[in-house]
């Protein structure tokens, strides 16, 4: 995690080489933790591809259960 924040730190420098030390905190603040590939905001299918979950739910025999499913149970 540790890792994340300092590479969202590293992209808000490098996007606003002028703004005063607030003004970072402040950008930082609105910065993704976590990015797509390219940088960007990520993808339902890149999420998808990389946990391999359509083949980890036939597996288990959950072909119905989507990944949202698993927030609302975060949740409760």
């Amino acid at each position: 995690m540790l890792t994340h924040i300092n590479d969202a730190r590293d992209r808000v420098g490098r996007t606003h080489p002028e703004a005063s030390e607030r003004g970072l905190r402040e950008a930082l603040m609105d910065a993704r933790l976590f990015v797509g590939p390219r940088g960007g905001r990520i993808a339902t299918g890149v999420l998808r591809d990389a946990t391999h979950w359509d083949d980890v739910v036939a597996q288990l025999g959950f072909e119905h259960l989507r990944r949202h499913d698993l927030r609302h149970t975060g949740l409760t």
